[in-house]
């Protein structure tokens, strides 16, 4: 037997809470703690979690501030690391809901496989994908070009039901909790393969969470997709903290790619749309430079 202790990341979200921790409670491998980290909340989520300690062996880590899913996760995983009780970390965000043998599949593999991911399916429709593969949601065109494999190497979608294994964690570390959101999970996923360490999918490992919100444009080069969504925070992390991480584990060359494409797409593409292009340079460029400070003026932004 194997001694897991999951970790649940959550901030005002009391209800996907409970749905998640439900799942978590009826797991057919058990678990042998929770973990849950509260980013600071506001809502009813302590009153929640006090009346949950009868159901599972559950600790709590309650933040001062929110730190976001980086923070949440840094902090969690280095809580449950730290007591050197456990083989093994399962993380998730308080809005996954993995199926009851979802542990018990992904435990069958973790012997071979440091860092094991589950198949992320969407929260409302099972036949497609939580997080496009290949340019598509629909799970069976995905599966058909993966007919008959019951694991799918370096394929994951980081800190969404992913079991590390705690000799994995002993090299690699925790999550960049200066990142705040968006692109802390590129990054683990980096600095794992730079240790040597490739995910892989387990098919019959199934969890599930509300579909990807990133919108996705195509940008005129066809060299790569353009990520811009509706909130200045979002955009910000995910420029910043890409920056960063391609830096530091994948040189110069992918930098300065990733540099063009998006000039070319908000100079030329997007009618010369100067505002968004010093927005993403600004933050490009504080990523180049490991400059993790800026972020807290976009929050509620």
């Amino acid at each position: 037997m194997k001694d897991i202790a999951a970790i649940v990341v959550t901030y005002n979200r009391v209800t996907l809470l409970k749905n998640c921790l439900d799942a978590l409670s009826a797991q057919t491998y058990p678990l042998k703690k929770i973990f849950v980290v509260d980013n600071a909340s506001s809502d009813s989520t302590k009153e929640f979690l006090e009346a949950f300690r009868s159901k599972m062996p559950l600790e709590v880590i309650c933040l001062e501030t929110n730190q976001g899913g980086a923070g949440g996760f840094y902090e969690g995983l280095s809580v449950a690391h730290k007591k050197g009780a456990f083989d093994g970390f399962w993380l998730m965000d308080d809005d996954g809901v993995p199926a009851e043998t979802c542990l018990e599949e992904l435990l069958k593999y973790s012997e071979d496989y440091p860092y094991v991911c589950p198949l992320v399916l969407d929260i409302e429709d099972d036949t497609r994908l939580a997080f496009p593969r290949n340019g598509t949601h629909d799970l069976d065109s995905f599966m058909s070009v993966h007919k008959g494999q019951t694991v799918i190497e370096n394929m994951s979608a980081p800190f969404n039901g992913i079991l590390l294994r705690k000799d994995m964690v002993d090299k690699v570390g925790y999550p960049k909790k200066e990142m705040f959101i968006w692109g802390d999970e590129v990054e683990y996923n980096l600095r794992s393969a730079y240790f040597g360490f490739i995910p892989v999918t387990v098919v019959k490992a199934i969890h599930r969470h509300p579909v990807d919100r990133l919108i996705r444009k195509d940008c005129i080069l066809k060299k790569g997709i353009i990520i811009d969504v509706d909130s200045q925070l979002r955009n910000y992390c995910k420029y910043r903290n890409t920056a960063y991480a391609l830096k530091k584990y994948r040189g110069w060359s992918k930098v300065l790619g990733l540099y063009i494409i998006y000039m070319t797409y908000f100079l030329f593409q997007d009618r010369w749309n100067w505002k968004k292009f010093q927005f993403f340079h600004n933050a490009f460029m504080d990523g180049i430079k490991e400059d993790f400070s800026k972020h807290v003026k976009y929050i509620g932004k």
